[in-house]
């Protein structure tokens, strides 16, 4: 089956039924509702629920490293391609795998197919997440690296 939909025909579309629509598609946001750059945020449950499915992960180590780059606090410099995969040592050429394995994760958590936790723009060479998704990484990383061995984890 074949639909083709003109810019008119979105216009009049209701609102609700374009966002459905995108996210459908497999994108967060329609073109006209927010910055579609930096997809949707997560709540500080959805962020703890991504880290517990990171720390059991088969590729968890490699994950984490990820979501460190991911809560970068300056928004002007992003990380870059080249900076992920360098990061990533030895797994770099896997870079896209463990994004796409975190989108997953990002999905399964909250429950929305289209939602991606970061996402990648060519034109600026970034990978991006949402501000408020990266502020609540930060503070969880930073409760993890403090807390001691014998704690409980987040999830306990």
């Amino acid at each position: 089956m074949e639909l083709v939909l003109s810019e008119a025909d979105l216009e009049r579309m209701p609102a609700e039924l374009r966002h459905q629509l995108f996210l459908y598609l497999g994108r967060t946001m329609g073109p006209d509702e927010g910055d579609k750059a930096e997809g949707a945020p997560l709540t500080r449950q959805h962020v703890i629920a991504v880290l517990r499915e990171v720390s059991f992960h088969r590729s968890g180590a490699c994950l984490r490293v990820l979501l460190d780059r991911l809560s970068y606090s300056d928004a002007a410099k992003p990380p870059s391609k080249k900076r992920l995969t360098t990061a990533l040592g030895e797994n770099g050429a896997h870079l896209s795998r463990y994004v796409a394995a975190l989108n997953r994760i990002a999905a399964k958590v909250t429950g929305h197919p289209g939602l991606k936790l970061c996402q990648y723009h060519e034109a600026n060479d970034a990978y991006t997440a949402h501000a408020a998704t990266r502020g609540v990484l930060q503070d969880l990383l930073a409760a993890i690296k403090a807390s001691g061995k014998n704690e409980e984890p987040l999830w306990g």
